[in-house]
Protein backbone atom coordinates (compact mmCIF):
# COMPACT_ATOMS: atom_id res chain seq x y z
CA UNK A 1 0.00 0.00 0.00
CA UNK A 2 1.16 3.33 -0.58
CA UNK A 3 1.40 5.60 2.48
CA UNK A 4 3.22 8.36 0.77
CA UNK A 5 1.38 12.42 1.34
CA UNK A 6 0.46 12.42 -2.25
CA UNK A 7 -1.58 9.03 -1.87
CA UNK A 8 -3.31 10.31 1.72
CA UNK A 9 -5.22 13.06 -0.39
CA UNK A 10 -8.07 11.09 -1.61
CA UNK A 11 -9.52 7.76 -0.54
CA UNK A 12 -9.61 4.76 -3.26
CA UNK A 13 -12.00 2.17 -3.40
CA UNK A 14 -8.71 -0.68 -3.47
CA UNK A 15 -7.57 1.00 -0.53
CA UNK A 16 -8.13 -1.91 2.38
CA UNK A 17 -8.60 1.21 5.23
CA UNK A 18 -11.23 3.03 3.42
CA UNK A 19 -13.07 0.17 3.21
CA UNK A 20 -13.01 -1.14 6.53
CA UNK A 21 -13.17 2.27 8.37
CA UNK A 22 -17.02 2.49 7.60
CA UNK A 23 -17.53 -0.77 9.34
CA UNK A 24 -16.95 1.82 12.67
CA UNK A 25 -15.02 -0.78 14.37
CA UNK A 26 -14.40 0.53 18.08
CA UNK A 27 -10.05 -0.45 17.15
CA UNK A 28 -7.87 -0.88 14.79
CA UNK A 29 -4.58 -2.38 15.19
CA UNK A 30 -1.95 -0.82 12.59
CA UNK A 31 1.66 -1.67 13.38
CA UNK A 32 4.08 -0.02 10.21
CA UNK A 33 7.59 1.73 10.00
CA UNK A 34 6.14 4.20 8.13
CA UNK A 35 3.97 5.44 11.41
CA UNK A 36 3.63 9.45 10.01
CA UNK A 37 2.40 8.46 6.68
CA UNK A 38 -0.09 5.85 7.97
CA UNK A 39 -1.53 8.56 10.23
CA UNK A 40 -1.74 10.70 7.78
CA UNK A 41 -3.90 8.43 5.33
CA UNK A 42 -5.86 7.33 8.22
CA UNK A 43 -6.53 11.25 9.33
CA UNK A 44 -7.46 11.80 5.47
CA UNK A 45 -9.71 8.97 5.36
CA UNK A 46 -11.58 10.06 8.92
CA UNK A 47 -12.75 13.51 7.81
CA UNK A 48 -14.86 11.97 5.32
CA UNK A 49 -16.43 10.09 8.60
CA UNK A 50 -15.94 12.87 11.00
CA UNK A 51 -14.29 10.69 13.41
CA UNK A 52 -11.18 11.27 15.44
CA UNK A 53 -8.15 9.18 15.62
CA UNK A 54 -6.64 8.39 19.05
CA UNK A 55 -3.04 6.86 19.15
CA UNK A 56 -1.55 4.71 22.26
CA UNK A 57 2.21 4.96 23.21
CA UNK A 58 4.04 3.69 26.66
CA UNK A 59 4.57 6.89 27.43
CA UNK A 60 1.34 8.94 26.52
CA UNK A 61 -1.68 6.20 26.88
CA UNK A 62 -4.22 6.50 24.75
CA UNK A 63 -4.66 10.12 23.47
CA UNK A 64 -6.42 11.88 20.59
CA UNK A 65 -3.66 12.72 17.95
CA UNK A 66 -5.69 15.67 16.53
CA UNK A 67 -5.35 17.32 20.02
CA UNK A 68 -1.55 16.13 20.32
CA UNK A 69 -1.15 18.00 17.47
CA UNK A 70 -3.13 20.92 18.52
CA UNK A 71 -1.26 21.07 21.43
CA UNK A 72 2.18 20.54 19.97
CA UNK A 73 1.54 23.79 17.77
CA UNK A 74 -0.13 26.36 20.63
CA UNK A 75 0.32 25.60 24.22
CA UNK A 76 -2.26 27.89 24.90
CA UNK A 77 -4.66 24.79 23.65
CA UNK A 78 -3.94 23.33 26.84
CA UNK A 79 -7.13 22.48 29.08
CA UNK A 80 -6.99 24.54 32.13
CA UNK A 81 -6.30 23.26 35.71
CA UNK A 82 -9.67 23.36 36.10
CA UNK A 83 -10.81 21.05 33.33
CA UNK A 84 -7.89 19.08 34.45
CA UNK A 85 -9.32 18.48 38.50
CA UNK A 86 -12.32 17.97 36.87
CA UNK A 87 -11.75 15.09 34.65
CA UNK A 88 -9.35 13.51 37.45
CA UNK A 89 -12.36 13.75 39.72
CA UNK A 90 -14.69 12.01 37.61
CA UNK A 91 -11.83 9.32 36.92
CA UNK A 92 -11.76 8.72 40.25
CA UNK A 93 -15.21 8.66 40.65
CA UNK A 94 -15.99 5.76 37.54
CA UNK A 95 -13.73 3.93 39.11
CA UNK A 96 -14.73 4.29 42.79
CA UNK A 97 -18.10 3.59 41.28
CA UNK A 98 -17.17 0.64 39.28
CA UNK A 99 -15.49 -1.46 42.56
CA UNK A 100 -18.58 -0.50 44.48
CA UNK A 101 -17.56 2.15 46.89
CA UNK A 102 -19.08 5.23 48.17
CA UNK A 103 -18.26 8.04 45.99
CA UNK A 104 -19.50 10.33 48.77
CA UNK A 105 -17.14 9.10 51.27
CA UNK A 106 -14.11 9.84 49.49
CA UNK A 107 -12.67 12.89 48.97
CA UNK A 108 -12.39 13.86 44.89
CA UNK A 109 -10.44 16.99 45.50
CA UNK A 110 -7.96 15.58 47.41
CA UNK A 111 -7.35 12.76 44.73
CA UNK A 112 -7.51 14.98 41.75
CA UNK A 113 -5.02 17.85 42.76
CA UNK A 114 -2.56 15.26 44.03
CA UNK A 115 -2.45 13.05 41.27
CA UNK A 116 -1.74 15.04 38.60
CA UNK A 117 -0.72 12.90 35.46
CA UNK A 118 -2.19 9.52 36.62
CA UNK A 119 -3.92 7.87 34.06
CA UNK A 120 -7.11 6.11 34.10
CA UNK A 121 -5.40 2.76 34.51
CA UNK A 122 -3.21 3.70 37.52
CA UNK A 123 -6.30 5.22 39.04
CA UNK A 124 -8.31 1.90 38.49
CA UNK A 125 -5.34 -0.07 39.46
CA UNK A 126 -4.38 2.11 42.52
CA UNK A 127 -8.35 1.33 44.00
CA UNK A 128 -8.59 -2.07 42.97
CA UNK A 129 -5.61 -2.35 45.44
CA UNK A 130 -6.88 0.02 48.25
CA UNK A 131 -9.87 -2.34 48.29
CA UNK A 132 -7.87 -5.09 48.92
CA UNK A 133 -5.59 -3.43 51.72
CA UNK A 134 -9.01 -2.09 53.38
CA UNK A 135 -10.76 -5.85 53.33
CA UNK A 136 -7.10 -7.12 54.53
CA UNK A 137 -7.60 -4.73 57.52
CA UNK A 138 -10.99 -5.35 58.09
CA UNK A 139 -11.42 -1.69 57.45
CA UNK A 140 -13.35 0.54 54.85
CA UNK A 141 -11.34 1.78 51.57
CA UNK A 142 -10.96 5.09 52.32
CA UNK A 143 -9.04 8.26 50.49
CA UNK A 144 -6.32 7.92 52.66
CA UNK A 145 -6.09 4.12 51.53
CA UNK A 146 -5.89 5.02 47.83
CA UNK A 147 -3.28 7.66 48.20
CA UNK A 148 -1.12 5.33 49.89
CA UNK A 149 -1.70 3.09 46.82
CA UNK A 150 -1.18 5.74 44.80
CA UNK A 151 2.47 6.43 46.96
CA UNK A 152 3.74 3.34 46.47
CA UNK A 153 3.67 3.24 43.09
CA UNK A 154 5.09 6.83 42.88
CA UNK A 155 2.19 8.35 41.28
CA UNK A 156 0.88 10.81 44.25
CA UNK A 157 2.55 14.30 44.79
Amino acid sequence: MDFSPKAAAAPRSEDPLAVFLPQRAPLVLIESHEEHAVIERLQALLKAFLSTLCGWSITRGLHRLDLVEQLEKSPEFAPSSNQVLDLMQRAFAIHLARRKLAVSEFDLDALATHSAGVSGAEIEQAIAFARFSAQAANAAASTDIVVDELKKRGRFQ
